[in-house]
């Protein structure tokens, strides 16, 4: 299973090389070789049709051109249209031939990781996807394995970590695991330490233990310093700590080594994307409210993310830009931006820490710099673009539509109680004595 990540890292590095390769060619080649294609594959095609037509004929002898139905040029026409991947190097002009070496090979890189990512997908169903008699067999020795470091080993923390995470990646059921997971509590607080904390001039004291995960260190930090936990970030041994899911064991952090120095990043582009998209998010819940208090359908979500269309996790097309600017102008290598890809498309790094990554990593490069900020205002603005629709569709929902779907329901409500009044029967009559 490690062989395939690795394989599908791999092609994720060639994959960024392809993409790198086509767009540093701009967009006027790609114009030219568009055009270009849609000529050839044209003339391919029409060619292949009349190839077609005339294979025909020869099977029908007699038989004129008006006498084939539509049907049968239609049918003609699909089979041609299969030609158009078929243009090779040489169909084209001397200046495009590069271009559609790299276009094939991009294609290639790409359907090669689609590739990979499946069979990752189908590896780790079928590693999950034991036998139910295999299965039961995992789950009692890996819950024999926690009784035995238990028993023998209590005051091993790391053991019964590896004891308990196996058996959970087996299956073990969590009342059966509950026991020795008070036992690794009760042995993982006696083995806790002081881990201190510096910041700036403040310096402070955490009581933690080797298994405990980055982001939950870093959630205490930022609450007792008042900072928001997604710009806090802990450096330990001039090393930033940035997958949560980690524990300080794994970062190296022991009783002996556990200073860390915490710093508040400042981002004002991740600050004013933070900005709108809560804008956004606000006006379309106060939209929801009002129509669900009239009773109206909910539509669905006004603002749909830009993504890439990728086999794992969408990505926002402006962190797969942010990537692909920083290979071009080598303000990180290909291996490097691979590894922040498959990262952030397995959800262990937030976007928005990858692209501050990218933009701290191109500080100071004066030309290259500049590029990132463009792609920043270009984003920027389109998430501003969905605040304001947003609050267009709220304004519209709250001074027109809400109000005369009011006003509708009173009616009908007015009509409804003439109509029971005129069903009802007359009160009876007195009779006079």
């Amino acid at each position: 299973m490690e062989e395939l990540r690795q394989e599908l890292l791999k092609a994720t590095c060639r994959w960024l090389e392809a993409e790198t390769q086509w767009d540093e060619m701009g967009e006027e080649t790609h114009l030219a070789y568009n055009q270009q294609c849609g000529i050839l594959q044209n003339n391919l095609m029409h060619n292949r049709y009349l190839e077609l037509l005339r294979q025909l004929r020869e099977q029908t002898p007699g038989a004129a051109e008006e006498g084939f139905t539509q049907e049968q040029h239609a049918k003609l026409r699909r089979q041609a249209r299969q030609s158009e991947n078929m243009l090779r190097e040489t169909d084209f002009p001397q200046n495009l031939q590069a271009v559609h070496r790299s276009h094939k090979a991009r294609a290639a890189a790409r359907e090669e990781r689609k590739r990979l990512f499946k069979n990752c997908q189908k590896a780790e169903s079928a590693q999950a996807g034991y036998s139910s008699v295999v299965g039961l067999q995992l789950q009692r020795q890996a819950l024999h394995q926690v009784q035995k470091v238990s028993k023998d080993c209590p005051g091993d923390v790391d053991a019964m970590w590896a004891a308990l995470s196996k058996a959970r990646s087996a299956g073990v059921a969590v009342r059966d695991l509950s026991k020795y997971e008070n036992v690794f509590v009760e042995a993982q607080a006696k083995q806790s330490f002081q881990a201190q904390v510096f910041a700036f001039r403040n310096m402070c004291s955490f009581e933690v233990s080797g298994m405990l995960p980055v982001g939950e260190m870093r959630q205490r930090v930022a609450d007792k310093l008042g900072w928001r936990s997604q710009r806090t970030r802990l450096l330990f041994n001039g090393k930033c700590l940035m997958i949560d899911s980690q524990t300080l064991h794994q970062c190296g952090v022991t009783q002996e080594s556990c200073d860390f120095i915490v710093v508040q990043i400042q981002d004002e582009v991740e600050d004013s994307l933070e900005s709108f998209q809560n804008q956004t998010e606000a006006s379309e819940e106060s939209m929801l409210k009002k129509l669900r208090t009239v009773g109206m359908q909910v539509p669905q979500a006004l603002h749909q993310p830009d993504t890439e269309s990728t086999v794992g996790k969408p990505i926002q097309r402006w962190t797969f830009e942010f990537i692909k600017v920083a290979c071009a102008k080598r303000v990180m290598d290909f291996p490097a931006a691979a590894s922040l890809y498959r990262q952030v498309e397995d959800g262990l790094l937030g976007e928005d820490q990858a692209r501050m990554t990218i933009r701290n990593a191109a500080k100071g490069m004066e030309g290259i710099e500049r590029r990132f900020e463009s792609l920043d205002k270009k984003y920027i603005a389109e998430a501003k673009q969905a605040a304001d629709k947003a609050n267009s569709h709220l304004s519209f929902v709250a001074q027109n539509l809400v109000p005369a779907m009011q006003k509708e329901q009173a009616y009908s409500k007015m009509l409804a109680q003439e109509m029971r009044s005129w069903a009802s029967p007359p009160p009876p009559s007195t009779q006079k004595r």
